[in-house]
């Protein structure tokens, strides 16, 4: 699977475009929450109203809580969720007419993913398209410190 470099704080895409990213939440600590949101790139503009995104993670280190719409920003969506050990499974509904109104340049703010850091260490986040497929994965990699 090959890898796109990680995405700044407010979203903004790597320099090679992939399908779907995670913003970056900066450094976590281990025991805290936090929320990072999920992009779809600009190739879903005027695509099909209908999407599969999975993101693969270790479950050892980070446990996914929830997924839901994004806090502001983003077209109304579905979400049909299946959170397991180690991976989410989201296929998203949207009107294609709202996503043209209201997308950012960035990127299109779809849903925000809430994790928990369980582990200590660098821990890579993987986020593909699945259906439609063909476009390229992302990386994200968080970095989980010690409280202290």
């Amino acid at each position: 699977m090959r890898a796109a470099a990680s995405v700044a704080p407010d979203g903004s895409p790597p320099r090679s475009v992939p399908g779907a990213w995670l913003a970056d939440p900066g450094g976590v600590t281990i025991g805290t929450t936090f929320q990072t949101g999920l992009y779809l790139g600009e190739a879903f503009r005027d695509a099909p109203a209908r999407c599969t995104v999975e993101v693969v993670f270790d479950p050892r280190m980070l446990y996914c809580i929830a997924l839901a719409p994004p806090t502001a920003g983003g077209p109304a969506v579905t979400l049909d969720v299946t959170i397991a050990s180690g991976r989410v499974q989201a296929t998203l509904v949207r009107a294609p007419a709202a996503v043209a109104q209201t997308a950012p340049a960035a990127g299109i703010p779809v849903a925000a993913l809430r994790w928990r850091c369980v582990g200590e260490g660098t821990t890579d986040v993987f986020v593909r398209v699945v259906d439609p497929d063909g476009h390229p994965p992302s990386r994200l990699r968080i970095v989980q410190r010690p409280r202290g």
